[in-house]
């Protein structure tokens, strides 16, 4: 029987929090591997997420299995979004006044 699709975003992002504990941003193939999910449902789920601002991109790496670079993976801090977003907010205003 298949998960429900809050179960997999969930289980997704406790074995994001895991890896990521360890000092390792995992790929999407290794958080599919730690969430015991298939590749296509964690990049389904990954996209959402991104979406959502609740995981990041946190860089690239080069892997044996493809020719391109792959992305890392991180847990968004909501703190730094909401001075990102204060400092923008500031840097627009700033613009404008002149």
């Amino acid at each position: 029987m298949a998960r429900p699709r809050e179960e997999k975003s969930l289980a997704l992002l406790d074995a994001l929090e895991k890896l990521t504990a360890t000092g390792q941003r995992p790929t999407m193939r290794e958080l599919a591997h730690a969430s015991l999910l298939s590749i296509r449902d964690a990049r389904m789920l990954l996209g959402g997420l991104i979406r959502g601002g609740h995981v990041i991109i946190t860089g690239y790496r080069r892997v044996h299995y493809r020719n391109r670079p792959v992305a890392e993976y991180g847990t968004a801090n909501p703190d730094q979004n909401d001075q990102a977003q204060g400092s923008n907010a500031l840097a627009n205003a700033l613009f404008c006044w002149r």
